[in-house]
């Protein structure tokens, strides 16, 4: 009796984001492709900086930090609780058009916990980028 083997198709590799930061010139680099400025640099650079604070006090991954909304509205001086959530999105969205769909959930989400980086999927690197680029 023949022998049907099932062809296991493998799992995807799962999205990696390197974030390169430059604090002082306010820009940064996606995946060394990407530029983000102003406001989305400003969102991720809040949420690298979490990162890197749970990172350096040596947190498991499971246990790193999560940015509630309303803390992250304070820390944007944002009148509106909305506007959180706009730019959470608008960096979503900035994630799943450059580096394909699913990108995205790098930006992990807890229900009534808060926001931050998926751990094992960022690398951050703080360097000096230069001058921001044109345009």
């Amino acid at each position: 009796m023949p022998s049907y083997r099932h062809a296991v198709k493998p799992e995807p590799e799962p999205f990696k984001l390197l974030i390169e930061i430059d604090e002082q010139n306010q820009w940064a680099k996606l995946n060394r492709a990407v530029a983000v400025r102003k406001t989305l640099f400003l969102t991720i650079e809040t949420f690298t900086a979490s990162h890197l604070a749970s990172l350096l006090r040596g947190l498991a991954p499971e246990d790193y930090d999560l940015l509630r909304a309303k803390d992250l509205q304070n820390a944007w001086d944002l009148e509106e609780l909305s506007t959180v959530r706009r730019r959470i999105q608008n960096l979503r969205s900035l994630l799943d058009k450059e580096f394909g769909e699913g990108a995205s959930d790098i930006l992990e989400n807890q229900p009534w916990y808060g926001y931050r980086l998926r751990p094992e999927s960022v690398t951050i690197r703080k360097i000096d980028l230069g001058g921001p680029p044109s345009g």
